[in-house]
């Protein structure tokens, strides 16, 4: 009875168990195609069925072949340049057996299901989860009935090149290619199929993503590798975070140089904390700039600001500025209150702070900007002294790098700097200063 029930399902998944494919029916599906704008549409209104003879044409992106991919059929609308992909759920085996890469199919809407998951599109069948309707995979046999192979020539998806700082919800279910990527260091001496929860990579300004990976994979038992390039794969969604999934090996070329040698760590003498803000009449409006005396770009990867509160030996905070860069003559505005801060000054800060952070300091604290190799290259105020009524207080006040200053200073030179405060005491100048009238945020002469 086992062996008659399991025979069932499996010719149920595998409807032609002898490897034999069906005729191709070149006759088009009756009824409209579907516009991109109709698909959106409808799955605004939650997971619906489709009653209406819509028609949807796509090219396959995705192939289960390795095994990476199981139970799901990633078409877009275009081989190259897609609006729109959408993630169709079956339950037939061997998928890229019948509907290869880069073939165009046409799907019958009509009957199935639309829904999302995150914010990408899903067509399937339906099953009730604790109450709720989820799209589900459509049986074997009714995955044939509603996509059809057309007899047009396959035509190779090309992936669009991507950031990760550019994704959005329109590039959901689309073949993507993101660069300069490498495996986080943490994965890198395990196999494929140890990490089933993901394995995370990261470019080189840190900004990182999953891919999806799959212990039944055939490439599960292979090392990961290392160096730095190119990852191909079709762009998911969990929860909010988006993820990938390659469709085999050949989607991952990290062959090339890992991040720190196309980036070597940078040194600069040139690059100091040029304004500090403690504005009496707003403490929302409090900013910390940094200003690059020279004319060449500095990426500011391994650069952290330290702030050392009151009297405190130890640092307080720190901030790493991975992922920035600073133009030559240029400035970053950093700002732990960006709304205040552009509603006040009129344009929004270059990076957003934490609070109580090196941009979040009430006039008696003090800072350092240490370099990528741990050397103090920048200092404000004294460490283990408390600012008050003393050469470094900016209290209700302004801390200002004098023009004629045109490098960085690891100790603490109170002749480059103009210091106002609402004690005048050590030689500093006894005048409150008002947002904005009395700051310069992003102007640094």
């Amino acid at each position: 009875m086992i062996l008659s029930t399991l025979s069932v399902l499996f010719l149920a998944c595998n409807p032609f168990p002898d490897n034999s494919l069906p005729e191709r029916d070149c006759n088009s599906f009756e009824g409209p195609l579907m516009p991109v704008e109709k698909l959106r549409e409808l799955t605004s209104e939650g997971l619906i069925e489709i009653r209406e003879d819509w028609v949807l044409e796509g090219y396959v992106v995705s192939s289960d072949l390795t095994g990476n991919i199981f139970g799901s059929l990633y078409i877009q609308d275009h081989p190259s340049s897609p609006e729109f992909g959408v993630e169709i759920k079956s339950d037939l085996l061997d998928l890229h057996t019948i509907y290869p890469l880069g073939s165009k199919v046409i799907v019958s809407l009509k009957g199935l299901y639309l829904g999302k998951r995150g914010k990408g599109l899903v067509l399937g069948a339906v099953r009730n989860s604790f109450g709720n309707l989820i799209p589900d995979r459509l049986p074997a046999l009714a995955t044939l009935e509603h996509l059809r192979l057309s007899c047009d020539s396959r035509i190779d998806p090309t992936p669009v090149i991507r950031t990760l700082s550019d994704l959005d919800s329109t590039c959901l279910h689309t073949l993507i290619r993101l660069e300069e990527m490498e495996i986080l260091e943490a994965f890198k001496d395990g196999e494929y199929g140890d990490f089933e929860d993901g394995i995370t990579m990261q470019n080189c300004q840190e900004e990182r993503i999953v891919l999806q990976n799959s212990s039944f994979a055939d490439f599960a038992g292979l090392p990961l590798p290392s160096g730095n390039g190119s990852v191909t794969g079709i762009l998911t969604q969990s929860g909010n975070e988006f993820q990938m999934l390659i469709r085999d090996l050949k989607d991952l070329d990290l062959s090339g140089p890992d991040c720190d040698a196309l980036y070597p760590l940078l040194d600069s003498d040139s690059l100091f904390i040029s304004e500090l803000a403690d504005p009496d009449n707003e403490l929302q409006a409090r900013f910390l700039e940094l200003y690059n005396a020279s004319d060449k770009t500095l990426d500011l990867r391994g650069w952290t600001l330290r702030r050392f509160t009151n009297a405190n030996l130890e640092t307080g905070a720190e901030v790493t500025l991975e992922g920035l860069t600073i133009g030559g003559k240029s400035t970053l505005v950093f700002s732990a209150f960006p709304e205040t801060f552009k509603s006040i000054y009129g344009f929004e800060p270059d990076v957003i702070a934490q609070a109580n952070g090196p941009a979040d300091s009430n006039g008696d604290d003090n800072l350092q900007l240490v370099n990528p190799f741990g050397e103090v290259k920048d200092t404000f105020g004294r460490i283990g002294e408390d600012g008050s009524n003393t050469d470094h207080e900016f209290e209700d006040g302004r801390a200002v790098r004098r023009d004629s200053v045109k490098t960085s200073s690891p100790v603490y030179v109170p002749d480059e700097w103009e210091i106002y405060n609402d004690t005048g005491a050590a030689g500093t100048t006894n005048l409150p200063q008002m947002a904005p009238a009395d700051y310069s945020p992003g102007n640094h002469l």
